[in-house]
């Protein structure tokens, strides 16, 4: 399962230009039943979630719900997703907006 995961999170940011906003849903269904591991996750949310966040910067608010999901994998996903805002790639206030 993990070389499908990786693939999957390749290929979720190469057609990042073409994100569309409900996107969002589906990274947080997969986080939510393929994220198993910290590579995993650290590949998914820093690079396409991140990638999305910067392009829809208004649903940074979602990732609020993240940061307080009981599974672990979701609130490293919400911490994860805004890394790209350390390197002033995302504007805004990082953690401040959770």
């Amino acid at each position: 399962m993990p070389e499908e995961a990786f693939v999957a999170c390749g290929w979720s940011y190469g057609i990042r230009a073409r994100h569309e906003e409900e996107a969002l849903a589906r990274f947080e269904g997969w986080t939510g039943r393929y994220i198993n591991n910290g590579a995993l996750c650290d590949t998914l949310c820093n690079h396409t979630v991140g990638a999305f966040i910067k392009k829809f910067s208004r649903q940074v608010g979602v990732l609020r719900r993240w940061a307080e999901s009981p599974n672990r994998w979701m609130k490293r996903a919400a911490a994860v997703s805004l890394s790209p805002r350390k390197e002033g790639r995302i504007p805004g206030g990082g953690f401040r907006d959770l």
